[in-house]
């Protein structure tokens, strides 16, 4: 009977995560495009984070960042958040079965 009743609590917390994570899903693809369309005109209006400076005797300090910065941020949202997702869902997984013990 104790096994059965661990069985629902697993599946309940599975059913909670796979919701949690398809709203989750959608927030971090949003919030990683915003980041890449923004780091991308920040880039381009030479307005972003190494924009090119210069010392008091105009020789150039730091050079203005490349398209493949802009997608290694986004990159590192989404592998962020996946790895993130997956200690979760482990870590859930991990609890509701110790829990019966």
């Amino acid at each position: 009977e104790l096994r059965a009743i661990a069985e629902y609590v697993s599946e309940g917390a599975r059913t909670f995560l796979k919701t949690e994570y398809s709203y989750l899903t959608a927030f971090v693809l949003v919030m990683a495009l915003i980041f890449g369309i923004l780091f991308g005109v920040l880039e381009i209006t030479s307005l972003g984070p190494n924009a090119t400076i210069f010392s008091a005797d105009e020789e150039p300090i730091a050079e203005k960042l490349d398209f493949l910065s802009g997608l290694f941020l986004v990159v590192s949202i989404l592998l962020g958040a996946i790895l993130s997702a997956l200690a979760g869902w482990i870590g859930m997984d991990l609890a509701t079965k110790a829990n019966i013990r």
